[in-house]
C-alpha cells in the first residue's frame, strides 16, 4: 500500500460554494456580513471537476517524455507509474502524424528529458490479442500497478485497498475487445483513479451510425460494468458520474418512430424518425426508462493506438492556457445570445488570454484565412459558423475542412455548427481534421441541432472556470436535458483551470531500465552523416526551430556552378531533374518542423523535394499548411515559387488552388504565370463541372 495514501491523493474535496446570480461580489453585497455564512451545496458538475482537478493536482508528475514504439511497450510504461511519480507516454508508429502529435505534446508539455523505451522479451503482451475477460482482467491488472497496488485475483480489490476511504473513483471507462482505443482506456482509467471494463462491440461500431436498439444493448453492458465495482451510479452526485468510451463507435445513434425510447424536449427538438442522436449524450442515462435521467456525463476517445495515447495524455497532462475565437455569425444573428463577443468579455474578466488578433465580426474568407491561416497557437478554440459536415459558410466561398487550422499545439475545441461530428473518424469532415491536426477535445452536432440546442460559448466559458469539466460544461440541465446531438468526442473530464493551476513535478528519472535519452540519439545520428535520423529526432524532443534553421541553412548555399550542357547523344534519354538543396529523405523529416514552425520557404522545398503527391498520401496536413501559408505569402511570391505551388495541387481541390493561385499572380501583374498555374491543374481535374469553370476561366473573353 502507499505510505500516506490520504495526504498523497487528498479527501473528497469540500464542494466550492456556487456563485450566487450576479456573481460572488453580488452574492456578498447581498449576505448578512454578521451571520455566518450558509453552507451552500455544489452542483454535481462542479463537484465532479472539483474531484477530478483535486485528484490531477495530488499526483506528482515526472519531467520526462517516454516515447515508445508498440502496444505491449506502451502497457509496460503505464505501468511503472506510481501516484509519487508518473510520466507522459506516447506512441511513435512510424507514422506522420503519430509523430506530429508527439511533437505538439512536447512543445507544450515542455519536458526537461524526452526518452525512447522499448519492452524487452520475454512478458511483452500484446493487449490486442486478449479477448473479453481476459483483456480486462490484463488492462485493470495494469491499472492496479500504477498505483502501487499488490497483484491479485481481482485487480479492483487491489485498487479499492490502496484507496481506501481516501479515495473514490469519478467514473468509469470502457472499451471493445480488439479496439485499437485501448490504450486510452488504460491510460484514462491509471490517470483518473478510475476502473475499467471490456464490453462487447456493437455490430455497427465501424459503421457511420449506430442503430437505437444496438446503443441500448451497449448503454445496458456498461450499466453492468458500473455494477460490477460496486460503487455507486444512479444519478448525478453520487460516486460515478463520469463514463469514457475508449473505442470506435459512430458518434450517431438512429431513432427510428417504433423505437423504444422518445426523446420529449418539446418543439422543435423533438427528433423526426431516421433522424440522429449524439452517443455520448444517450450513454450514462437511466434508458429506455421515460425519464432518461442522466447518471453520468460521457465522452468518447477512438482512433489508432498511438492517437488514443495522445488523447489521454493530453487531458491527463495538458490544460489550455489561452483561447482563439472565430465569430462566423453576423451581428445580432440569434439575439447576440452566442455572440463570441460575449465569450471575449467573459474571458477577459477571468485574466485568460484570447491569443491572436481577434476581430468581432461577421465571417468572410479573408477573415477566416487571416485569422487562422498562420496557424493557431491557442490550447481552447471557440468558433461558431454554420455549414455541413464537410463545409462552413464563408464569403465569398465556402470553407472546407483542409481550411481547418493547423495547430501549433494541443488544442480542445467547442464549435457550434450543424454537423460538424457526424464522423469525427473521418479526415475530410470538419471534426476529423481537426483531430487529425492535433486536437485532443471537440465538441459538435452530429445533425442539426437548432442553434438552441448548443450551450452558448459564454456560458461553457464560464462553468469551466467554476471548475466543471468539459462534458458536463457543454450539457442542458431543466427542460432541455434529454438527449440530443451534441457529441464529446474526448475524456470526459478535460478541464480549463485557472492559468497556474498545474500538478507538482517530481524529480528524477523515469523507472524505466535502458530509456535512451533522444537528445543524445539526436547528436549521435547528426555526427554520423544519418541526417534524416537526426532531424527526425529533433522533432520529437520539440526542436522544430533548429531543424528548420538547418534546412533554411541549406536553402541559403549558393547553387554549385552549372557545367556545360554537351550536345545530346542520338536517342540519349532525358536528363533527370536536378536535385534540390534538401535530400527527399531528409525532406520527409522536416515536413513537419516546417508546417508546426509556419516556415513557408522550407515547408515549400520539403515538398517540392519529397513531392505533392507522397506528402498528400503521407502527410495531407502538411499540404494544407503549404496553402495556408502561400495565401499568408501571396502577396511575395517569386516565379519560381510560383511554379513550385502549381506543382503542388492538393487532390480534389486543384481546380481551386489553381484559381488561387491564378488570382494571387494576377494581382502581381503577371497574367502569363496566371495563365499557365490554370493550365497545369488541368490533368487533376477530373469532374465535368470542374473542367467547364477551368474552361471558362481560361478563355480570353471572359472577365
Amino acid at each position: 500500500m502507499i505510505a500516506g495514501a490520504g495526504a498523497m491523493l487528498g479527501v473528497r474535496p469540500t464542494p466550492a460554494p456556487a456563485p450566487a446570480r450576479g456573481g460572488v461580489q453580488g452574492a456578498a453585497r447581498g449576505a448578512d456580513q454578521s451571520a455566518p455564512p450558509a453552507r451552500v451545496e455544489a452542483p454535481p458538475a462542479v463537484t465532479l471537476g472539483l474531484r477530478a482537478e483535486s485528484l490531477r493536482l495530488s499526483l506528482r508528475v515526472l519531467p520526462t517524455v517516454v516515447i515508445v514504439p508498440d502496444g505491449p511497450s506502451y502497457l509496460a510504461a503505464i505501468e511503472s507509474w506510481r501516484p509519487s511519480g508518473r510520466f507522459p507516454v506516447l506512441i511513435d508508429d512510424g507514422t506522420r502524424e503519430s509523430r506530429h502529435h508527439i511533437a505538439l505534446f512536447v512543445a507544450a508539455f515542455k519536458p526537461e528529458r524526452v526518452v525512447s523505451w522499448a519492452a524487452q522479451a520475454p512478458g511483452r503482451v500484446d493487449a490486442l490479442a486478449l479477448r473479453g475477460p481476459e483483456l480486462e482482467s490484463r488492462l485493470m491488472r495494469a491499472v492496479a500497478r500504477a498505483w502501487g497496488a499488490a497483484d491479485t485475483a481481482e485487480p479492483l480489490e487491489g485498487l479499492k485497498a490502496v484507496w481506501g476511504s481516501a479515495y473514490t473513483p469519478t467514473g468509469l471507462v470502457v472499451t471493445f475487445p480488439n479496439d485499437t482505443a485501448w490504450t486510452a482506456a488504460l491510460a484514462i482509467a491509471a490517470g483518473r483513479g478510475q476502473p475499467l471494463a471490456v464490453v462487447p462491440a456493437p455490430a455497427s461500431s465501424r459503421a457511420a451510425a449506430m442503430p437505437l436498439t444496438e446503443a441500448l444493448t451497449l448503454d445496458a453492458a456498461v450499466r453492468r460494468a458500473a455494477e460490477r465495482t460496486g460503487y455507486t451510479f444512479a444519478g448525478l452526485g453520487d460516486q460515478l458520474d463520469a463514463l469514457t468510451l475508449a473505442a470506435t463507435a459512430p458518434a450517431r445513434v438512429t431513432v427510428q418512430a417504433e423505437d423504444p425510447l422518445q426523446p420529449q424536449m418539446g418543439a422543435p427538438f423533438d427528433p423526426r424518425p431516421g433522424e440522429p442522436l449524439a452517443l455520448t449524450d444517450l450513454l450514462g442515462r437511466d434508458l429506455p426508462a421515460r425519464a432518461q435521467s442522466r447518471w453520468a456525463w460521457a465522452g468518447q476517445v477512438s482512433g489508432s493506438a498511438a492517437r488514443g495515447a495522445y488523447t489521454a495524455m493530453c487531458g491527463l497532462f495538458l490544460t489550455p492556457a489561452d483561447a482563439w475565437l472565430f465569430e462566423g455569425y453576423a451581428q445580432g444573428f440569434g439575439n447576440g445570445v452566442y455572440s463570441m463577443a460575449q465569450s471575449h468579455a467573459v474571458l477577459q474578466s477571468a485574466k485568460f488570454p484570447v491569443s491572436g488578433a481577434w476581430v468581432p465580426t461577421d465571417a468572410t474568407t479573408a477573415t477566416w484565412a487571416r485569422t487562422a491561416f498562420d496557424g493557431v497557437h491557442a490550447g481552447l478554440l471557440l468558433v461558431n459558423s454554420s455549414g455541413q459536415a464537410t463545409t462552413f459558410d464563408l464569403r465569398p466561398r465556402l470553407g472546407n475542412a483542409s481550411d481547418m487550422p493547423v495547430l501549433r499545439r494541443p488544442a480542445a475545441a467547442y464549435v457550434i455548427h450543424s454537423f460538424s461530428a457526424a464522423n469525427p473518424h473521418d479526415g475530410s469532415t470538419l471534426a476529423g481534421r481537426l483531430l487529425r491536426r492535433g486536437a485532443y477535445a471537440y465538441v459538435g452536432s452530429v445533425h442539426e441541432p437548432l442553434l438552441a440546442g448548443f450551450v452558448p460559448s459564454h456560458v461553457l466559458v464560464q462553468r469551466m472556470l467554476v471548475g466543471m469539466p468539459l462534458a458536463a460544461a457543454t450539457r442542458f440541465d431543466g427542460p432541455r436535458a434529454a438527449p440530443w446531438r451534441v457529441h464529446v468526442q474526448a475524456d470526459p473530464l478535460v478541464v480549463m483551470p485557472p492559468p497556474g493551476a498545474t500538478a507538482g513535478r517530481a524529480q528524477g528519472p523515469v523507472p524505466l531500465s535502458g530509456a535512451v535519452q533522444l537528445d543524445q540519439s539526436m547528436r549521435d545520428a547528426l555526427r554520423q552523416g544519418r541526417i534524416a535520423e537526426g532531424v527526425r529526432l529533433l522533432g520529437l524532443i520539440g526542436r522544430d526551430a533548429d531543424a528548420v534553421r538547418y534546412a533554411q541553412a541549406l536553402l541559403d548555399q549558393p547553387p554549385p556552378p552549372t557545367p556545360p550542357t554537351p550536345p545530346p547523344a542520338p536517342a540519349a534519354p532525358p536528363a533527370p531533374a536536378p536535385a534540390g538543396p534538401i535530400p527527399a529523405d531528409v525532406a520527409a523529416e522536416l515536413l513537419g518542423p516546417a508546417m508546426r514552425q509556419g516556415a513557408w520557404p522550407v515547408l515549400l522545398a520539403c515538398v517540392e523535394a519529397h513531392s505533392a503527391q507522397r506528402t498528400a498520401a503521407e502527410f495531407p496536413d502538411a499540404l494544407d499548411a503549404l496553402w495556408h501559408l502561400a495565401w499568408v505569402h501571396r502577396a511575395t511570391l517569386t516565379d519560381a515559387q510560383a511554379h513550385a505551388l502549381a506543382r503542388s495541387y492538393r487532390p480534389g481541390q486543384a481546380l481551386r488552388d489553381a484559381e488561387d493561385l491564378a488570382s494571387w499572380l494576377r494581382a502581381a501583374g503577371k497574367a502569363p504565370l496566371a495563365r499557365a498555374a490554370l493550365l497545369n491543374a488541368q490533368p487533376a481535374i477530373s469532374s465535368e463541372a470542374d473542367r467547364r469553370r477551368l474552361a471558362a476561366l481560361l478563355d480570353p473573353s471572359q472577365p
